[in-house]
């Protein structure tokens, strides 16, 4: 049999997943039908009733907590858990539940959520049986589940086998000991991340696996006290550890901070990443100066060229187009060129649609673009950027909000709030094969020690 790294590994609300992930994502299952169907208009009350081991020690679990949240719709991956407690309790007080999010029913916890603590169903322990009533108390749907361990859930068609169906989903590389992927490793020349990102590809894309969508991580580093920072040994160790961890492409900021001198943000291309920042002119930044001579420019792009470091060319206002084509005239960087056109920093363009699309006008037919609008303008000036055919760019250096009002917890809701938006436009997210051909960037090689 072969199984799913995200089947092995899987982030799931505790404290159990077999009395919490389970029953969650059953009651989920079971609202999902009653979409799917189109029967969830007429359902007018639901009843859970769960038996076995989740009958008798489920409360101590937080099954029938789990059980309401699913049957509102929420996975147990992604539920806020600070909202928990006080979702159910309001559930408790107001006798309503909102099926699959969208579609309100009365509910009693007491009497329409039922822990059996002395019956069970046949085919496992953990089981569960799901109703749905319209308003005559005829039933709409009726189902039964197995929470069989590890998150793993099985419906009543797997009545008989108190196990997970083997999956015989043949893969590239199937191996059965830890002694075999290792031999695979060393015969084919992949680590062991890699041999498992080509098995996976026997069940989802490679954008899927990678869920969020990014394909590329701009860094820029801080220290200790937070603060922006070119120092080469934090810098390695945070370019490694991404490397370790993801094949992502990584683009290094040369830029820093206004505070950080020539020398120091021209040692960071010592680092040699697939590509980094380059300004190519100075500017009014805020409260500082952001110095960017034409002897540094040059400078800094005469030492990528060298290190086969792809430039991100940053474009703050109208005037730094014309001096980056100045540097490809001179033969200091070569096409196709890619620009980063940035919005709404204080001393540079507004986060207009009308200076987004003046800029892309001016570009190069061959260049490859992408919008970085700052704060509030983030997620509008992308929208206006993936309708254009551009690229966007995100994450908590950009934007901290997810909402008006709403902080992000980190980077990964926003670039999955971006994936979304590309995806309402009609562009799905990249592959970083696809990102590399696109770019005309060499395969990735290991940070320099």
């Amino acid at each position: 049999m072969t199984l799913s790294a995200f089947d092995l590994f899987s982030i799931g609300i505790g404290p159990s997943s077999s009395h919490t992930v389970g029953p969650m994502r059953a009651a989920k299952r079971f609202v999902d039908d009653l979409v799917a169907t189109g029967t969830l208009g007429d359902v007018r009350r639901v009843r859970a009733q769960l038996f076995g081991s989740l009958g008798a020690t489920g409360r101590g679990h937080g099954s029938p907590k789990a059980v309401i949240l699913g049957l509102e719709g929420e996975d147990p991956a992604e539920v806020d858990t600070d909202t928990v407690d006080a979702r159910v309790a309001r559930n408790n007080a107001d006798g309503v539940i909102t099926l699959a999010g969208t579609h309100k029913v009365g509910f009693n916890s007491k009497t329409d959520l039922v822990l059996h603590r002395r019956k069970s169903l046949p085919a496992h322990p953990n089981g569960m049986t799901f109703e749905a009533y319209d308003a005559g108390g005829s039933i709409v749907a009726e189902r039964s589940y197995y929470s069989v361990g590890g998150g793993f859930v099985v419906d009543e068609s797997a009545t008989g086998a108190d196990r997970v169906v083997p999956d015989s989903t043949p893969v590239r590389f199937p191996f059965t000991t830890g002694r075999e992927l290792l031999s695979i490793c060393a015969r084919e020349g992949l680590s062991i991340s890699d041999v498992m990102l080509a098995n996976e590809l026997a069940w989802r894309t490679e954008a899927q696996i990678r869920q969020a969508g990014a394909t590329v991580a701009s860094l820029h580093f801080r220290d200790e006290n937070h603060r922006p920072t070119a120092d080469l040994g934090i810098a390695r160790r945070t370019v490694q550890l991404v490397q370790e961890q993801s094949s992502i492409l990584v683009q290094v900021s040369s830029g820093v901070s206004t505070e950080a001198s020539f020398d120091e943000r021209l040692a960071l291309m010592e680092l040699r990443p697939q590509m980094a920042t380059l300004s190519p002119c100075s500017m009014s930044f805020g409260a500082g100066e952001f110095r960017n001579p034409p002897e540094f420019v040059r400078r800094l792009a005469g030492r990528m060229q060298e290190l086969g470091i792809k430039p991100e060319l940053e474009i703050y206002d109208t005037g730094h187009v014309p001096a980056a084509l100045k540097l490809q005239e001179d033969g200091l960087i070569e096409g196709p060129l890619q620009f980063g056109i940035v919005l709404g920093v204080p001393g540079g363009m507004a986060a207009t649609a009308a200076n987004l699309t003046h800029i892309v006008s001016t570009l190069p037919t061959d260049a490859v673009w992408q919008a970085i609008a700052v704060g509030r303008a983030n997620f509008e000036m992308a929208a206006v950027a993936i309708a254009m055919g551009g690229n966007v760019r995100t994450g908590l250096e950009d934007n901290i909000y997810l909402s008006r009002g709403e902080l992000s917890p980190g980077n990964r809701p926003l670039i999955e709030r971006m994936a979304n938006i590309a995806a309402a436009v009609g562009r799905p997210v990249a592959t970083i094969d696809e990102t590399i051909t696109r770019l005309g960037l060499t395969p990735r090689t290991t940070t320099a020690a």
